[in-house]
């Protein structure tokens, strides 16, 4: 009883970890992020350009481009 329990909790918590981990690279890597990100009001002049005028995206696996963003 006591050890189907502890599979329970583990499975519980294996498939939190792995939602939570795929939740956090989706934030890391997704394209248009800066909403997810910015705080504050835009820096005066800069409503009318796009992210990519100055910054170039990156290249790499998921693993790199999160490592990038770190």
């Amino acid at each position: 009883m006591l050890n189907r329990l502890l599979r329970q909790r583990r499975k519980v918590g294996l498939c939190a970890g792995v939602a939570l981990g795929l939740l956090l690279v989706f934030a890391l890597i997704y394209p248009k992020r800066s909403s997810l990100v910015a705080k504050g009001p835009m820096n005066a002049g800069h409503e009318a350009l796009g992210c990519e005028q100055c910054h170039i995206p990156v290249k790499g696996t998921p693993a790199q481009q999160i490592s990038a963003n770190i």
